[in-house]
This record gives C-alpha cells, structure tokens and sequence, in this order.
C-alpha cells in the first residue's frame, strides 16, 4: 500500500481509499472570516464514515475503524451519581437598584477554555440548561443567565408605592394569592421610574455579564427569545462575541413600536411596559395570569412545547411553578407583553451581524409547534456559509429534549471555529463533497437512561441551500409521506402484508431511508406507549391536564374492578375445586365403608376373636381353598387361583397350619363336609376389626 505524504498534497485534506493507494480528494471547510480553508487529512473509504486523522495518528490504524455504520454514536449526558458531571454553583449580583441578576456557572476551573453563555427562553430560566452546564461545563466554562423580571431575576422590591390600602386590595380581588401582588401600586418608586421589561433592557443586562462578570468574549446561545437576544447583542456588540447559536430563535418579540426607532408611531400608545400598571390593564392581567399561572395550563403548554413526551420536565415545570408564586412576577409579565420592540428588528440585527462577520450556527427542532424550521431556513438562506442543523424528533427546547446531539454540535461547532476551519463540522468528518449543494441526513445514537438507547435524525444543510428548493424537498418529502401511507392502508385493507420488490409500483428501500414512514410511526407508538406506561404508574403527571387525570382514574378503577373479577373468579374456581375434591373422598370413603360391610355380612362372626397384629403368607392346598378367586381389597388380602401355589391368609401361624394341611392329607370327605371344615377352619382364622 502506498501512502502519500502530506507534504505532497498540501492543497488536498480528503484522502480515499482505493484499491492499493491513497487518492486525494477536495473537501472545503468554513472559516470564520466566511472564506473556505482546506482542511487537514481525512482517511475513508467509498462506503464508510470518515475519520479524522490528528497529529499523533498512525495511519496504519484506518484498516481497523474503516466499517461501515448507519448510526452515529454520540456519548450521553454525564452520570452525576459518580462525579462525572461538572459542578454547577449559582451566584446573583445587583446590577441596579433592586435589580438582582441571578446566573448558574460550571467549569470556573477550565481558565483557557472558552467562555459560553446561554441564555433563557420566556417564561424560564438558567436552570433550563442545566443539562448543559453540567455537560460542557467539562470542557468549557459555562455561564447560564436569568433575565430581569423573569426566573429568579425578580425585583426585590414593589416597584410601586400604594396610597390607598382599599383601592388595592379591590383591584387585587381577583387574584387567588392573599398576599398583594407587586407592581399594582399609585406611583412608582424611584428606582423603577421608566422601567420596562424590553429587549433593550435584557441587551444591556447581557453586556453587563459578559463585561463585569465574564470580563472576556464568548460563545452566546440563546433559545427562544433567547436567541432573539443574542442576535441583538451580537449585532450591537460583535467585539464581545465570538460565535452565535440559535436555538429555535424566536424572529419576532415586542408587539409596540420602539419610541427611538418610530417616535410619532410610539406617542399612539400612551403606555409602553412601565410602572405602575394602568387600572384597565392591571384588570387584564389580573384575569389572564389567573389562566397562565394555573398549573394545568403550564403542563399543557409544556407538553406542546416538547415533542417527546417521555422527557422528564418535572424539575422545569416545579421552576416555573415556583416562579409564578413571587409577589412581582403578575406585574412583570404585564410589563413584558406590552414592552416595545427593539431598535433593531431580527432581521436587521441578523444584516448587522453579516455585515460584522459574526459566526453564526442554527441548530433547531424540527417539530417546533411555535418557530418551525422555516424560520431557521429564511435565517440560511440570509447567511448561507452558516451551518444549519435540523434535529427530528424534536419540539421547541432542543437543548433540553435531545441534549447530547446539542452538546455534541456546540462542541463541534466551537472547535470548528477555535481551529480556525482546521476541525472539521459536525457530519463533516467524511469529507462528504455534494453536502453544498444539498444536505447531509444521519441518525444519531446516544444513550438515555439505565440500559436503553435513544436516536434521532439530524439533518446538515449545505451552503448553497436553496430556501424554495427546501420549501419544494419539504412538499415532495411530505407528498411522498401521505402516498407511502394511503398504499400501505390499501394493502392492508387487500390482505397484503407482506410488501416486496416484485411487487408493482412497490420499492423496498434500505434501512437508511430518508423517509421512511414505517419506522417514524413505529417510534411514535413506541414513545405514546412509554407515555402512557409511566402514567400508569403514577410518573411524569405534572404534563396531563385535569380531564386527562380524570379519564386516567377511569382506567385505573376499570383495570382495578377488572383485575378483582378475575381474581375472584380464579378464588371460586379454586373453591369449587376443592369442593369436587371432597366429595369425591366422601364418595369414596362411602365406597370403602358398604365394601366393609359386605365383607362382614359375607364371613359372619364364628367363635370371634381378635386377629394378631401381624400378616403372613403361607401356601395352602388348592383343592381346599375355597376363596381362591376373591378379592378382599379392603383388608388387601388376595386369595390367589387355582393354579397358585402360594396365597395371602390373615391368621395364626405354626401348628394351626400344620394340623389343618395334616388333616386334609388324611381325610377325604365328602364336598360339603369339605366346604363347612373349610367355612369353619377359615372363620377361626381371620377376624375382621
């Protein structure tokens, strides 16, 4: 085999194999200045994945890790039993007056590793990327951050003074807590003059953490609106940011005009967000947050948020929970819906952010009910040199549902960046050549739990995606979809099973089916029945409304009566039985009793006595047995034949027997002398007890 020297190829980074040689071929890797690098060498053959060969590699090795698989294996989440988990410590620091910033960091140990931050979508906190903190607070250090007026970010105070304890108390009347709810006051205090909740106001907040607490650049991910922040902070400071992750970023927040953006549009709404709070809206918030802040209704926003339902999001739905419960958070969810939007819309902010050179990566749910993937491909089609990854099954948290593949592209994706382009993408270790042009599709494996796996399909867009061509693959993908299941209803309906090649208008397709209907219903029941199997036994019910816990008690006492009818009736069979039982034995023990009886009627009492506790067999003379072909099964006594030598007797032993065979040999009486000798002899020689 021949290999060829890097110092041969210096403009080649793929290498194949073929036949007995090495054949270079191209492969071109993003660069943060948006320009295309070659990357270093990557070994495969035609058929297997790629491997990245580093510095200490021997290339010898490529013949043992050459095979080909369908999946890709990913490593889990750390095990926090055993300490493999990063340590998380959470911290808060005033940032204004009774404005305390609360914020979760891991990997404080890490001091040349990159900075990450991330940052919440609405209505949550950092503790929704906890399972990132701990993760890729191994390798990196991790910073997560409430936004003031949400989470644990509450203000410490009432924004607002009260004049009238009356007038308060009417206008809090509606409200379930007794205690009065913060920021529904007369006049607003000092501190809180022109205080609004808004994107600005978390844009500030944002550069003040990675300014005075993270005092360097970082990596910032934001989910939601989340990621809508990020783009504006990215945008408005670039030289803070080294690269951007969208997660399902919302495109659009704040339903007011900005009074810096649109002054004259801005005077039409008297009321911008600010405290305190006007007497009509403070009785529309009164009535929507008594049906937000139910916990029904947050489980049943949480279930259409997640795809998969067997995630576990007790902890996030307890958060969420405790977070209603604070006195301010009614009069801050005001001052966030009616806020005004920010200087820059997101799609100015994304122009700004290509303008500065900022590197930008979109990673987003594929089943997001609320900012489908659509909205992640009009960002692609905006910045085509940024990798867009689309994960399926999975809803409006990715990084929360399917963790491991987010982790696992954040890592890829920063090193991408940190190497200059040298490291190659995620789904890009194979060199692939036509991923430009179109898309790369792998399944990915992780482990999840205790002794089970879990897979999901990951998509990677090229650079040269087209938005209409993926809005046209979508059509045709779905097309095909509903085509695969009608014919599969009708050959089911038509007793087909079995469909084959030689089938017409039927093709079989591999395993690695783009779109293969079978397998996605098949994991959709697979995950329906684990739902409903861990509701069956009382788990994960925070996510099931008041009807469905009502129709999940009718089930359990159907399935209680019918398991008490079976067991029952399995009691009665068992009691009938034993009743058969008995009188079988009764009817045998009768049997046994009129067989005794018989026995004394037929050998009456003569000269009774009481027979000797012993049995023993003796031979008699077959011409003088009388009994020779009775049985007396109940004294288990056989009176053998004619033919027999040798029969069973109840009696005395010794000189009765001999004297009787003696006499026998010397007399020959007649027949019935023979019979009452015999009758006589046999009498005194058995006795029935």
């Amino acid at each position: 085999m021949e290999i060829i020297s890097q110092n041969l190829l210096p403009q080649c980074s793929l290498v194949t194999w073929s036949s007995n040689r090495l054949v270079p071929n191209r492969s071109n890797i993003l660069l943060p200045g948006g320009g295309i690098k070659k990357s270093r060498f990557v070994i495969r053959n035609g058929t297997s994945d790629g491997y990245v060969v580093g510095e200490n590699e021997d290339l010898g090795s490529l013949a043992r890790r050459g095979d080909s698989k369908s999946k890709l294996l990913i490593p889990g989440l750390p095990d926090q039993s055993n300490g493999e988990a990063a340590r998380i410590t959470t911290s808060h620091c005033e940032w204004k007056p009774n404005l305390t910033v609360h914020y979760e960091k891991s990997g404080c140990g890490n001091v040349e590793a990159p900075a990450l931050l991330f940052l919440p979508g609405f209505g949550v906190g950092s503790f929704h990327y906890e399972k990132q903190l701990t993760d890729l607070g191994r390798d990196y250090r991790v910073w997560a951050v409430d936004f003031v007026g949400q989470g644990l970010s509450l203000p410490t105070q009432d924004p607002t003074t009260t004049t009238s304890t009356s007038t308060l108390s009417e206008e809090t009347s509606g409200l379930e807590d007794s205690e009065p709810f913060w920021g529904f006051g007369d006049e607003a205090q000092p501190w809180a003059d022109q205080l609004v909740y808004s994107l600005d106001l978390w844009r500030e907040q944002v550069q003040y953490i990675v300014e005075e607490v993270i005092g360097e650049p970082v990596y910032i991910a934001g989910n939601s609106l989340g990621g809508y922040v990020a783009l504006y902070f990215a945008a408005t400071h670039p030289h803070l940011v080294k690269g951007v992750t969208l997660l399902n970023a919302t495109p659009f927040w704040g339903f007011f005009p900005n009074p810096v953006r649109s002054p004259r549009l801005a005077r039409l709404f008297p009321w911008s967000g600010t405290f305190p709070l006007p007497a009509r809206v403070k009785k529309l918030t009164e009535l929507v947050w008594q049906k937000i802040s139910d916990p029904e209704s947050i489980a049943e926003i949480l279930k259409q948020v997640y795809k998969d339902h067997s995630t576990d999001v007790d902890k996030v739905f307890s958060r969420i929970v405790e977070i209603t419960q604070h006195p301010a958070a009614a009069a801050s969810f005001a001052s966030i819906m009616f806020a005004p939007g920010g200087e820059l819309s997101f799609s100015e902010a994304l122009s700004r952010c290509k303008e500065n050179n900022v590197q930008i990566c979109l990673m987003y749910g594929r089943e997001d009910p609320w900012v489908g993937p659509i909205w992640g491909k009009k960002i692609k089609k905006e910045l085509p040199n940024a990798p867009y990854y689309e994960i399926s099954p999975a809803g409006h948290c990715p990084h929360d549902e399917v963790p491991e593949v987010v982790n696992y592209l954040m890592r890829g994706w920063i090193k991408h960046l940190e190497s200059g382009g040298f490291e190659a993408l995620p789904l890009l270790e194979d060199g692939e050549e036509d991923w430009e042009q179109s898309s790369i599709a792998r399944e990915m494996e992780f482990p999840r739990g205790e002794g089970w796996k879990k897979s999901v399909k990951l998509w990677l867009y090229g650079s040269k995606y087209s938005f209409w061509g993926g809005v046209g693959e979508a059509f045709r993908a779905s097309l095909v979809r509903v085509l695969r299941g009608s014919m599969k209803k009708t050959l089911l309906r038509y007793g087909n099973y079995q469909i084959s090649s030689d089938v017409p208008g039927i093709n079989c397709k591999t395993e690695n089916q783009e779109e293969c209907t079978e397998v996605d219903l098949l994991k959709d029941e697979i995950s329906m029945l684990q739902e409903k199997h861990l509701h069956m036994q009382g788990k994960r019910l925070n996510l099931l409304s008041l009807k469905e816990l009502q129709h999940l008690e009718k089930q359990l006492n159907f399935s209680l009566i019918s398991v008490r009818e079976r067991k029952e009736l399995l009691l009665t069979k068992q009691l009938e039985e034993s009743r058969l039982k008995e009188q079988r034995a009764e009817l045998e023990n009768e049997t046994l009793r009129r067989q005794v009886q018989e026995l004394r009627s037929f050998l009456p009492s003569i000269n009774q006595h009481y027979a000797p506790s012993y049995i023993r067999c003796f031979a008699i003379d077959p011409k003088n047995s009388l009994l020779s072909n009775t049985c007396l099964g109940d004294i288990n006594c056989s009176l053998q034949n004619t033919n027999s030598d040798t029969t069973l007797q109840l009696g005395l032993p010794g000189e009765a027997h001999d004297t009787r065979k003696n006499e026998g040999d010397r007399e020959s009486p007649s027949s019935d002398s023979v019979t009452t000798s015999t009758t006589r002899a046999t009498a005194q020689r058995i006795s029935l007890v």
